[in-house]
């Protein structure tokens, strides 16, 4: 269901459940950013964006709608960075599906500048990536929208943006694990890791092996260790 700010909407009962459903609420600025490409004439409209009530949700989309919801609901200390790229990654997802569904294609209008917003948002990380940043901040520093930030990293990298930014922490964390007197919950915290087993099982999954056990090689298996990993 797609729905515009005050539209009024007539729903039938389903289920003897009633209505058990998660919403997604969306700054209007960013619904526009998503249909832009393909309604050239969204900002005339822009309280009432969606031309359309209802259409088909794919399985990937329904699947990311699941994780961001499970996530706030099931972690003290949520990942904003992670509920705010996703939820866009399923409004693009859903944007895309229905205008399509309705035989309209995306423009190939393109950011002359694609490259350059990558290098702008890959230095803005490296400078701040023990904080918490926020799509929202990152875009306000960039001037460029929240929504094109996701969707123009992701294009031309390939990764999310947090995807990225763990990789910096994790990275930047080798400088440390190896050394005798840090504390490794002390040094998740300070990257920005929510707690030490976060940190502990994103490590595993880049290197291999928890930051513990690269704490007890010899310093020749470090250097071995190392010489295979690309610093960015």
């Amino acid at each position: 269901m797609f729905y515009n700010d005050g539209q009024i909407y007539s729903r039938h009962k389903l289920s003897n459940q009633g209505d058990l459903c998660e919403w997604f609420g969306f700054d209007p600025r960013l619904v526009a950013d998503a249909i832009r490409a393909f309604d050239a004439h969204v900002d005339d409209h822009l309280f009432a964006p969606f031309l359309f009530s209802h259409g088909p949700s794919d399985t990937t989309s329904y699947l990311l709608q699941r994780l961001v919801v499970d996530h706030i609901l099931g972690d003290q200390k949520p990942d904003h960075l992670f509920i705010e790229e996703t939820t866009m990654q399923v409004l693009n997802r859903v944007i895309e599906n229905n205008y399509r569904q309705r035989g309209i294609s995306q423009s190939n209008t393109k950011l002359s500048s694609e490259k350059d917003i990558v290098d702008s948002i890959q230095k803005v990380l490296a400078i701040s990536f023990a904080q918490d940043p926020s799509l929202e901040r990152i875009a306000t520093q960039l001037h460029y929208s929240p929504f094109h930030l996701c969707r123009i990293f992701r294009k031309q990298t390939g990764q999310s943006i947090r995807h990225y930014l763990n990789q910096l922490r994790l990275r930047s964390s080798l400088e440390f694990v190896t050394q005798a007197n840090t504390d490794l919950t002390s040094l998740a915290l300070s990257l920005g890791f929510a707690s030490h087993s976060h940190f502990t099982e994103a490590f595993r999954k880049t290197f291999g092996v928890p930051p513990s056990t690269v704490r007890n090689l010899s310093n020749l298996r470090i250097h071995q260790l190392l010489s295979k990993i690309s610093i960015a």
